[in-house]
């Protein structure tokens, strides 16, 4: 898998993400994810104690945003 830094293009986003993963593409911190994961903006999943995000729930947070993104 590529670096966190380098995932800039959609498809190189692996289907589940982690935390750092969603924080470098959108360039938010990992407190502003977890704080959207938290109050329902951004759909998450525990897994153990690591929080996973779906490529999907990342796909409909930016469709909501009216981002542009490629599929």
């Amino acid at each position: 898998m590529a670096n966190v830094t380098e995932m800039t293009d959609w498809a190189d986003l692996p289907e589940i993400l982690t935390i750092d993963e969603v924080a470098a593409y959108l360039r938010y911190s990992r407190k502003t994810i977890r704080r959207m994961i938290d109050d329902g903006r951004l759909a998450g999943v525990m897994l153990g104690r690591s929080w996973r995000i779906p490529k999907q729930a990342l796909a409909a947070l930016l469709e909501q945003a009216g981002v542009s993104y490629e599929e």
